[in-house]
């Protein structure tokens, strides 16, 4: 889930209802107290790495780790429930960002399956018929497009299960215009990405036409 100043806030007032005089709201840090949402602001990515906000019997705790909520009451479990699902994000912890895992996800299997029809195809023996080494550069080609996908798959599926807090020290028209600023820079990755592609493409197409049966 996304936690801005904005849905710390929310999440005060929804908590605050189940104070008691023995355990009124508290906010914590890793390292401290504090007591207004807008003092996110001035907390280190250290100390705002882990937040606990409790209050009775209700303990809400958001990290990149986890994101629980914890109470002896159903319906005070289920107000904070409701509040985490309005806040869902398809955003990952850094720990856990596809950008890199899938970068390697999808290279390794692709360069090894390259590389490897390549030398299949250019150290056949002489007289190898044709569709003997088609079959083989095709087997190295499937390996390299079904590899990934099988992989990136199932760390989705292991993913379905986990929970976590992506907690943002700004409020919420803030994380939308960071969101919009660093949207450019993304663009011009995925150019590079598809620029290294058609790179790729025209060496394998180089590579076959140079070691193609006459």
């Amino acid at each position: 889930m996304l936690v801005t100043i904005d849905d710390l806030e929310a999440l005060m007032q929804i908590v605050k209802k189940f104070e008691t005089p023995d355990t009124p709201l508290q906010l914590r840090f890793s390292g401290g107290f504090f007591t207004e949402s807008n003092d996110m602001r001035s907390l280190s990515d250290t100390e705002i790495s882990s937040l606990t906000v409790t209050a009775g019997t209700v303990t809400v705790d958001l990290s990149e780790y986890a994101a629980s909520v914890a109470s002896e009451d159903d319906d005070h479990r289920e107000a904070v429930a409701a509040w985490a699902r309005d806040r869902r994000t398809k955003i990952r912890p850094l720990r856990m960002a596809y950008s890199k895992r899938m970068a390697w996800d999808i290279a390794i299997p692709v360069g090894l399956a390259i590389l490897g029809a390549a030398l299949l195809w250019g150290l056949r023996p002489e007289g190898t018929p044709v569709l003997f080494s088609w079959v083989f550069f095709a087997a190295f080609a499937v390996f390299g497009i079904v590899s990934p996908f099988t992989t990136v798959r199932s760390r989705l599926r292991f993913e379905e299960g986990l929970s976590w807090a992506i907690i943002e020290p700004r409020t919420m028209a803030e994380f939308r215009d960071r969101q919009n600023t660093d949207y450019r820079p993304r663009q011009a990755n995925i150019l590079a990405a598809v620029g290294i592609g058609v790179g790729v493409a025209t060496v394998i197409i180089a590579i076959w036409a140079i070691f193609a049966p006459k």
